[in-house]
């Protein structure tokens, strides 16, 4: 299986994760039905993801085509409907594959952005690990740093 393809199914498990996570704010009852949650970045209408990336920066070129996996696979959600009548919307931000550079954006996007969860595809995620953590801030991506396995 060539590197790429690997690229594009991870983060498509990625994405995964944060719908399942979505879910959870969700009541029993028909697809459609509209169920309370008072978790940050999600509404009535809309469940708001960040996601960071190096689109700049050392190792810029390899994930060239994570935002476009990302793009794609949010289209398929919502054109089936979202998270439980929920759109998945999402905004980016380089990291430039520096940890000070991810560890910022990071803060941005949940205290000034106000996402629900973060998908991370950097090489540089060390920098938002632990200020993730202590906010509960669900987050999924790539494991590329032992931080993610304390």
């Amino acid at each position: 299986m060539s590197s790429s393809r690997k690229g594009r199914l991870g983060v498509a498990a990625a994405i995964m994760g944060l719908l399942v996570a979505g879910v959870g704010c969700s009541t029993a009852g028909p697809p459609d039905a509209d169920g309370p949650c008072n978790s940050p970045g999600v509404s009535k209408d809309q469940i708001k993801l960040g996601f960071i990336y190096p689109d700049t920066g050392v190792g810029s070129a390899v994930f060239a085509a994570a935002r476009a996996g990302v793009d794609a696979r949010l289209g398929l959600a919502n054109a089936e409907g979202g998270v439980n009548g929920r759109r998945i919307t999402y905004e980016w931000r380089d990291d430039e594959a520096n940890p000070d550079t991810n560890g910022r954006v990071a803060r941005d996007l949940v205290e000034n952005t106000g996402v629900f969860g973060l998908i991370i595809s950097s090489v540089a995620a060390s920098g938002s690990a632990r200020y993730l953590n202590e906010q509960g801030v669900p987050v999924t991506g790539l494991d590329a740093e032992s931080v993610w396995a304390q």
